[in-house]
């Protein structure tokens, strides 16, 4: 199969690709919204306020917003592939590490990224 070439309508390669972009957000919009239903576990670990929790939503949601500013001017220089790659890992790893996050503070920041 060369990759190099226009996938068609109906072909495996094209449901593949179709496949692959599904769940390619699927997998975005969990990590985004990952602790909207722990947000009054979150406060009650943290000793904090439901308000100050639903910082991890927003902050993923900022840093998104941020990223897209900034990275909607420089998308046509990377490769959507690498990028596409790059980013879902780089956000899973984030995901991963979040886990260890011994402050609140941290734990926001973290989110942020993950956004960006």
């Amino acid at each position: 199969m060369d990759l190099s070439e226009k996938a068609e309508k109906g072909s495996q390669r094209f449901r593949s690709i179709k496949f692959c972009i599904f769940f390619s957000g699927l997998s975005v919009f969990a990590q985004l919204y990952l602790f909207q239903p722990m947000l009054p576990t979150v406060a009650e670990y943290f000793k904090t306020t439901a308000g100050d929790s639903s910082l991890l939503v927003s902050s993923s949601t900022i840093g998104m917003a941020a990223g897209l500013l900034f990275f909607a001017f420089k998308a046509d220089s990377y490769s959507r592939k690498s990028l596409m790659t790059f980013s879902l890992i780089s956000s899973a790893l984030l995901t991963i590490i979040s886990a260890w996050m011994p402050s609140l503070s941290l734990l926001i920041a973290t989110g942020f990224l993950k956004g960006l």
